[in-house]
């Protein structure tokens, strides 16, 4: 029997192309689950409030044609509240966030705020390989071969063969957000418990005011996980198979995804948008030139807006593009939504003395980019009776990972399998196994033993 006791010790704070097709669900209310309790207090969300950017006039950009790819099928969204005030005890139970729910409230609060345009995204290396070895090619995550340009000598990708939503090409607009929201599951389905309160209201290139507002939270996502709808404190983008790998892999305090309503000059243009946000690590430089994993810097955080070419209709996800009404130099108009804010502040994380007759805050400790979104967290795990010995043995291979002998996936150095590693179906249409053993197999021996680990989790970001 597994004892897991969760003790928050500080604490509060892809890309979607895709929509739903089944009923509305409204999200379950918490449910009792038995379990090692620990108090939670969950203190009320402070509004954070964020002035009006103002920035200099737009400067001259590329004449791209924008493009993006088709949408993919994804469950209805689910209904969402703001966060309320509350004192929980908070048992763990397989699917919730281990350490208890996490607050995180962020705004905007300053003034660079910038519109990215359409244009080609440069070509990591370390996640979309050589012609002579190509990697993150994966279905609706990946770049086909098809769409990437070679150097001269063809040794190596150099861009994107069309314009893309990451390019380094913006306009310098105006605007704010403020973001609070609650994660409390881990894992997706109808019964998530997250929650999101989100507006943003920003200037577009040539003047128009635009708002977008978060109607409702996507519990499932149709290709990679949503994590419930809302994720904090990971990896997201680049080598993770977590949204589209031309963001590189960045370190992200907060992420969300939902359906949104979109205004533009107060009238409402949309309210079946598909919207992905984040808190993340900065991935750009001085220039503005959407980096490389190597190049992320962690000193610093912003917030990434993305409203993809996707709706929400009765008949299921369609293909559409954003309704900006702001038009390109080549007269089409930008079919999506990529604002970055680049002031960014995280409300501080507190600790909550829940032993009082009356929860109260005892401290409060400042975010600072690199530790945990939220405030850290303090686990104790235990285990007895049930101990197994895993034997050597071969390992099935999943074709959602490894791919088929036609599409090969899941060969990345280091963490992949070798093609020929693989053994093949007797047709040769398929994986079956590993070539030889491994320790995940499905073979082992019942023993005796226990365990007991006690850690706590504070940073983000690895260093020393």
């Amino acid at each position: 029997m597994r004892k897991l006791h969760l003790i928050p010790i500080l604490f509060v704070a892809v890309f979607v192309l895709a929509a739903c097709n089944q009923a509305l669900t409204p999200t379950a209310a918490p449910t009792k689950v038995p379990g090692t309790a620990t108090t939670v207090v969950v203190p009320s969300p402070t509004k954070v409030v964020a002035p009006t950017a103002t920035t200099p006039p737009p400067t001259a950009a590329p004449e791209p044609t924008a493009t993006t790819p088709p949408p993919t099928e994804i469950p209805e969204p689910t209904a969402t509240t703001a966060p309320q005030p509350t004192s929980v005890e908070v048992p763990f139970a397989p699917g919730l966030v281990a350490g208890g729910i996490r607050i995180v409230e962020a705004a905007s609060v300053g003034e660079d705020v910038r519109w990215i345009l359409p244009g080609p995204r440069a070509l990591d290396p370390a996640v979309f390989g050589t012609p002579d070895q190509p990697l993150g090619f994966e279905p609706e995550v990946g770049l086909p071969l098809e769409a990437r340009l070679l150097s001269d000598d063809g040794s190596s990708y150099t861009t994107t063969a069309g314009p893309t939503p990451f390019s380094d090409n913006f306009a310098p607009v105006s605007g704010s957000f403020n973001l609070s929201l609650v994660d409390s599951t881990l894992i997706d389905g109808p019964g998530s418990q997250d929650q999101v309160d989100f507006s943003a209201s920003f200037t577009g290139p040539d003047g128009k005011a635009y708002t977008v507002t978060l109607l409702k939270v996507i519990p499932k996502g149709p290709v990679h996980p949503f994590f419930g709808g809302v994720a904090t404190n990971i990896l997201q983008h680049g080598i993770t198979g977590i949204g589209t790998k031309l963001m590189p892999t960045l370190p992200t305090y907060a992420a969300f995804w939902g359906v949104a309503e979109l205004t533009i000059d107060g009238e409402v243009v949309a309210s079946n948008r598909v919207m992905h946000g984040m808190i993340t690590s900065n991935g750009r430089d001085e220039n503005y030139r959407l980096g490389f994993d190597k190049d992320i810097d962690n000193s610093k955080v912003v917030f990434h807006l993305m409203m993809p070419n996707t709706e929400v209709t009765p008949d299921g996800p369609q293909q559409s593009p954003v309704p900006t009404g702001f038009m390109l130099p080549n007269g089409a108009e930008q079919p999506f939504f990529h604002v970055m804010f680049e002031d960014v502040k995280l409300s501080a994380s507190r600790v909550v003395d829940a032993n009082s007759s009356q929860p109260k805050t005892i401290q409060e400790i400042d975010f600072t980019p690199g530790s945990l979104a939220g405030g850290p967290l303090a686990l104790q795990v235990s285990s007895d009776e049930d101990v197994r010995w895993i034997l050597p043995g071969p390992r099935a291979l999943d074709p959602a990972v490894f791919g088929t002998p036609d599409q090969p996936l899941g060969f990345e150095p280091e963490v992949g399998l070798p093609l020929e590693a693989r053994l093949l179906s007797d047709d040769g249409s398929s994986y079956t196994t590993t070539a030889g053993p491994t320790p995940f197999s499905d073979n082992f021996a019942p023993v005796s033993g226990s365990f007991n680990l006690s850690l706590v989790d504070s940073t983000l970001i690895d260093g020393p």
